[in-house]
């Protein structure tokens, strides 16, 4: 689908270009927001630059950086529907809806919050079912981890952090 919607070109779509300006500033070590709203953009912000460090600055690298996140929330969740017990064919469809959803197949393309937070969600979703299934702590550190990251991404983090506490605390009572 990538190579079909080619997403290259030099210039932004959406609101790219304020998130662009945020990893700028962070590649030229001068990390300041300008904007309260974006205040929680602290990781997809130094993801971004990482992406940009190795490639140069372009919209072309932001978008690459996107892709990556969104291929690894698509892999997260077949792996979070096989850990849910549904049958191959099932998580396959259920990936491939997700994967083939206007909103994250467009959005995987531009560097706009939306699929990097969700990928965010739905691995830390993964590693937190994982955790109860199987009760390996390392799993449940790494559930809070990537819950915490998607905080860095969108303040709607924090709702997946309460909730994952929650459930630790009914899960250890």
């Amino acid at each position: 689908m990538i190579f079909l919607i080619n997403p290259s070109g030099d210039f932004p779509l959406n609101d790219d270009w304020v998130y662009a300006k945020i990893v700028r500033t962070i590649l030229n070590a001068d990390l300041h927001f300008r904007d309260g709203g974006n205040a929680n953009f602290v990781f997809q912000g130094f993801w971004g630059a990482a992406f940009c460090w190795f490639l140069g600055f372009s919209f072309n690298s932001l978008r690459l950086s996107t892709l990556v996140l969104g291929a690894a929330g698509i892999v997260s969740f077949y792996g979070l529907a096989r850990k849910l017990q549904a049958p191959p064919f099932l998580a396959v469809t259920m990936t491939a809806t997700l994967m083939s959803n206007p909103f994250y197949l467009g959005l995987a393309h531009t560097f706009m919050t939306d699929v990097p937070f969700t990928a965010m969600v739905i691995i830390s979703l993964l590693f937190s079912a994982r955790y109860f299934a199987e009760n390996k702590k390392m799993d449940l550190a790494l559930g809070f981890l990537f819950a915490f990251l998607s905080l860095g991404i969108r303040q709607y983090g924090l709702i997946f952090i309460f909730a994952l506490s929650f459930a630790c605390m009914i899960h250890w009572r």
